[in-house]
């Protein structure tokens, strides 16, 4: 059984996770809750890494999960986006591809999944950027999505540009994380085709521990472990 404390918690986070998905911004691990129920991780915990690292990881299929550790953090469960996976992400915040003006959707993901800030022949560029799973056609060279940036050089903004492509590079960058989702029903715990009481009543019992219910994948079950099942109550 949860502790006094525990339950508290519970209902703190019942509190959060009843008002907007922008609240999983706010989570260490989670930033984004998106309309086909896939849970979107932060990607400054997975920067500095190659692609073939991440594939030796995870497979590329975008429905296979991951197994084991990048940069010591658990990404056991969790599934590496495809391109098109991640270009759905980024429709749905707004980002557009080929758009020739699109600051307010840079903004928005931005603000989802944080800036990467990088200073290139005097030139302050912010951006978010990360791994898919996808192989850029005919290259040889591994793609990654860049979302929507917003340069600027050292005194005014300079304009802006809507990068959403496969990129031709291959190299690790402490500016680039990986794209990785968890799947919408993983808090289906008793694998009954639904997230309801019979699901809260084992991550309840998981408390502070680790196992099934740690949804997230950061070795204990907690606060974040609710908000996500919450966010996804109902049929799967």
């Amino acid at each position: 059984m949860p502790s006094r404390f525990a339950s508290r918690a519970v209902l703190a986070v019942f509190a959060a996770a009843c008002a907007t998905t922008s609240s999983f911004a706010q989570w260490s691990v989670v930033a984004y809750h998106d309309n086909q129920g896939r849970h979107w991780r932060q990607l400054n915990m997975t920067v500095g890494r190659t692609w073939d690292f991440v594939a030796s990881k995870c497979p590329t299929d975008g429905v296979t999960p991951c197994t084991g550790t990048i940069n010591n953090q658990d990404i056991t469960g969790w599934v590496w986006a495809t391109h098109a996976q991640v270009q759905e992400l980024l429709a749905e915040l707004g980002a557009g591809v080929g758009l020739p003006e699109c600051s307010t959707s840079a903004d928005a993901t931005g603000d989802v999944f944080g800036w990467f800030v990088s200073t290139t022949n005097a030139d302050l560029t912010s951006g978010v950027d990360g791994w898919t799973s996808t192989i850029a056609t005919g290259s040889g060279v591994k793609g990654f999505v860049h979302a929507p940036w917003v340069r600027f050089d050292q005194d005014a903004l300079v304009g802006s540009t809507c990068a959403n492509h496969i990129s031709l590079r291959s190299w690790s960058s402490t500016e680039r994380g990986v794209w990785l989702f968890l799947p919408p029903c993983v808090a289906d715990l008793n694998a009954d085709g639904s997230i309801g009481p019979a699901d809260l009543s084992v991550l309840l019992g998981s408390w502070g521990t680790g196992g099934a219910a740690d949804l997230d994948g950061n070795g204990v079950v907690a606060a974040q472990d609710l908000a996500i099942m919450l966010a996804s109550w109902g049929d799967c």
